[in-house]
């Protein structure tokens, strides 16, 4: 219930304008107008942001797929309300978690990932490996802010959300146009 409420609120204009805010202040003050190849451009942070938001909307529908057959055994959700209680689900999981994802992307990815081009490292292996260490960071860091039993929630956080997490920055990689592989220098 509070999560629909927190996408309730997520979902007005005020919350939406300061996210766009802090995604459009971060790259254009870290993004170079003029960049050229081994530095990300604006153009390719814009679609990285574009395949994030891409991967939210797959994982929202992914997260919450509840068959037909469990929506009515498990949750009690009459058949005539599948939909709607589907509907509802995707929206709250859509909501929260691009508005994370985009501010994460803009606060925390898009840095490290200008600071791997600058390097001439921003490849799609380096930033699914960088992102992992993130995510291992961050989940370590919410368990020990809960820690009645931090290995056992550890481990359990770190599964969902260091996959989750790997298939957001695999979004940004793709919509960002990353290579692959470093280019060989000639």
């Amino acid at each position: 219930m509070e999560a629909s409420w927190a996408a309730a609120f997520l979902a007005h204009p005020v919350p939406i304008g300061i996210a766009l805010a802090i995604v459009i202040i971060v790259t254009c003050v870290l993004v170079p107008s003029n960049a050229r190849p081994p530095i990300l451009s604006r153009r390719q942070v814009v679609l990285g942001y574009i395949g994030v938001l891409v991967g939210c909307v797959i994982a929202s529908a992914w997260l919450s797929y509840v068959s037909p057959q469990d929506a009515a055994t498990i949750w009690r959700v009459p058949p005539e309300n599948y939909w709607t209680a589907f509907l509802n689900e995707f929206f709250v999981q859509l909501v929260l978690l691009s508005f994370l994802a985009l501010v994460g992307s803009a606060i925390v990815g898009v840095p490290v990932i200008l600071a791997l081009s600058r390097r001439a490292l921003a490849t799609v292996p380096w930033v699914l490996a960088v992102s992992v260490v993130i995510s291992l960071l961050v989940t370590l860091l919410l368990v020990l802010l809960d820690a009645p039993s931090p290995s056992a929630q550890f481990e359990q956080m770190a599964s969902e959300f260091v996959g989750l997490h790997l298939f957001l920055s695999f979004g940004f990689c793709v919509g960002a146009q990353l290579q692959w592989r470093l280019r060989q220098r000639s």
